[in-house]
């Protein structure tokens, strides 16, 4: 069902704390809204014996004809759950696609906030998990705009220590888990 934020966020709050990561908060949707183009958040909440599935959502209509597109909060926003995986959950979810008639919807989903969480729906397809751009330049400094480079000219000379790397694929996990934390 659709519920307001302060229902969604309570649902939140009641979640085990490892399931209560921030960009999944309600709260958090909410204030990710702010300033963009889009037309409205909604927060669905799905529970039954087995647990909560908590879904927030930027709601845009479609620039031509009836329907919208549902685009998750930046960020690694997405759904949270609790409990044993359920797609009979999920089933909410999907009713309330096809009622508001929604075309798309772009997921982003957190490592560690239900990405595993399976899905009822036939028509879903993850078309996209990741995507990455090769950023093979001379100078990285290339790929930054001019007011970034003075920052971190300024950075250099007030004794910040930079270094530029190559990106290594491998690395990524272990290097972005040890600087979360």
């Amino acid at each position: 069902m659709i519920v307001d934020t302060a229902e969604a966020q309570a649902a939140f709050e009641a979640l085990p704390k490892i399931r209560q990561i921030p960009s999944l908060s309600p709260d958090y949707a909410m204030v990710d809204s702010i300033g963009k183009s889009h037309g409205t958040t909604i927060h669905m909440l799905s529970r039954d014996a087995s647990g909560i599935l908590i879904k927030s959502v930027h709601e845009t209509p479609l620039p031509v004809g009836n329907g919208f597109d549902w685009e998750s909060p930046y960020n690694y926003g997405g759904d949270c759950w609790s409990g044993a995986p359920n797609p009979l959950r999920y089933s909410i979810f999907q009713r309330a696609a096809e009622d508001r008639g929604v075309v798309a919807e772009f997921r982003r989903s957190h490592p560690l906030g239900g990405a595993a969480q399976p899905t009822a729906s036939t028509s879903f397809s993850s078309t996209r998990r990741c995507v990455v751009v090769p950023l093979v330049r001379r100078d990285p400094a290339e790929l930054l705009t001019p007011n970034a480079r003075t920052m971190i000219r300024k950075a250099r000379r007030s004794g910040v220590k930079t270094v530029w790397r190559d990106f290594n694929h491998a690395e990524f996990p272990s290097r972005y888990t040890q600087a979360m934390e």
